[in-house]
C-alpha cells in the first residue's frame, strides 16, 4: 500500500509528508511518515507518538480515496490499528500533553469503528463515544492553553457530532449536541486566530458555519435562527477569504448547514457554489465529499424544476437530476452509509 520514500532525516521526511497532504496524496504521506519514524530513537515515545498519529490520520484519509468497498474497509481497519499504536506510544511518554492526545487517539479509534460498523445503533454508540472523548481532550487542551492543538483536535473530530446529530431521534439531545459543537468551534476559532496556521483557522471557521447552520435550522426559533445565520455568514466570509478551497470542502456535508451561505434552493448562486464544491471534491478524490457535492447538486436541480414552465427544459433538468443521483449512489460505497436511516436533505433520498 505504501510507497518507499527517499529522505535523509526525519524533518525532511515530515516536510515531504505535509506537502503530500496539501496535494491530497495521502498514501504518499504515509510513506514519508514511516520514513520519518525510522530516524527517531525508539526511546523518544512522544516524538514517535506524534508521527504515528499523523501517519494514522493519513491512512484514515486515504480510506476515502479507495475505489472499492473492500479497499475502504481494509484502509479504515489499518487506520484504527495505527491509532492504537500511537496511543501506546503516548501512554509511555512523559508530560501533561499525553493525556489529551491519548483521548484524541481513542476518539479516532471510535470514529474509525463508526465507518466500519453496519448497524445504525452501533454507529450511534460509537459516535457518542467519539464525541465524549473529543470533548474531554478539548477541555484539557483549553486548560493548558494549547491553542493549535485545540484547533486541530476540533477540526479532526467535529464531524462526529454532526453525524451523531443525524442518527439522534431525541430533540433535546440534538440541541445539546449542536450547542456543544458550536461552542467548541467558536473557541477553536479564537485559539487559531492567535496562531499562524491559516489553513486550520479556515477549517475551523467552515466547520463552525455548518454547525451554526444546523443549530439554527433545526433547533432555534426564527429570531435566534437569524442571529445564528448572521454569525455563520461572518465566519463563512472569513473562511473564504483565508482559502475558498478549504472553506467549500469543509462545508460539504449530508445535512442542512451551509445552505444559507451557499444559496437558496435552485438558485444560480447555489449551483455555482456546489459546482465549485464538486470540482474541489474531485481534486481530493474523497468519495464521501464527491458524493455530498453530487447529492446537493441533485437537490438543487430538483428545486429548480419546480420553477420551470418549459417542458423541454424541465425534462433536461430531470435527466440531470437522475444522473447525479446515480453518481452519488455509486461514489459513496456501502461502508460510508449510515445504517437504515435517511440522511440526505435531497428529496430523491440519494443517501440511504
Amino acid at each position: 500500500m505504501v510507497l518507499v520514500m527517499k529522505s535523509s532525516n526525519d524533518e525532511e521526511a515530515l516536510s515531504s509528508a505535509k506537502e503530500d497532504e496539501r496535494r491530497y496524496e495521502w498514501l504518499k504521506a504515509v510513506g514519508y511518515y514511516e520514513k520519518a519514524l525510522s530516524f527517531v530513537p525508539e526511546s523518544d515515545f512522544l516524538r514517535r507518538g506524534e508521527i504515528s498519529e499523523s501517519l494514522a490520520f493519513a491512512v484514515y484519509k486515504a480510506a476515502f480515496q479507495a475505489e472499492h468497498s473492500h479497499e475502504f474497509k481494509e484502509r479504515m481497519g489499518q487506520a484504527l490499528t495505527c491509532y492504537g499504536e500511537a496511543k501506546k506510544l503516548y501512554e509511555r511518554s512523559a508530560g501533561t500533553v499525553k493525556v489529551p492526545r491519548i483521548s484524541r487517539c481513542d476518539a479516532m479509534i471510535a470514529f474509525a469503528g463508526y465507518w466500519l460498523a453496519s448497524e445504525a445503533s452501533e454507529k450511534k454508540k460509537l459516535l457518542d463515544e467519539c464525541w465524549r472523548l473529543a470533548k474531554g481532550a478539548l477541555e484539557v487542551l483549553e486548560g493548558a492553553e494549547a491553542s493549535l492543538d485545540y484547533g486541530k483536535t476540533f477540526n479532526m473530530l467535529s464531524i462526529s457530532p454532526v453525524l451523531e446529530f443525524i442518527l439522534e431521534s431525541d430533540f433535546q439531545a440534538r440541541v445539546r449536541i449542536m450547542k456543544e459543537t458550536v461552542e467548541c468551534g467558536e473557541k477553536a476559532i479564537r485559539f487559531l486566530s492567535a496562531s499562524d496556521d491559516v489553513s486550520e483557522l479556515a477549517r475551523a471557521c467552515a466547520k463552525t458555519v455548518v454547525c451554526l447552520g444546523m443549530f439554527g435550522y433545526y433547533c432555534q426559533d426564527l429570531r435566534e435562527r437569524e442571529r445564528s445565520y448572521q454569525k455563520g455568514l461572518n465566519y463563512w466570509q472569513k473562511a473564504r477569504e483565508l482559502s475558498e478551497e478549504i472553506a467549500i470542502i469543509e462545508s460539504l456535508c449530508p445535512v442542512f448547514g451551509c445552505e444559507p451561505m451557499f444559496g437558496l434552493e435552485g438558485s444560480d448562486e447555489a449551483f455555482s457554489n456546489y459546482k465549485k464544491g464538486l470540482e474541489y471534491a474531485k481534486k481530493t478524490r474523497d468519495k464521501f465529499l464527491i458524493g455530498c457535492a453530487l447529492d446537493w447538486l441533485t437537490y438543487h436541480t430538483a428545486w429548480k424544476t419546480y420553477g420551470v414552465e418549459d417542458k423541454n427544459e424541465t425534462a433536461q433538468l430531470v435527466k440531470t437530476q437522475e444522473t447525479s443521483s446515480l453518481k452519488s449512489r455509486s461514489l459513496v460505497h456501502a461502508r460510508t452509509l449510515y445504517g437504515s436511516k435517511r440522511l440526505s436533505p435531497n428529496p430523491l433520498g440519494c443517501w440511504h
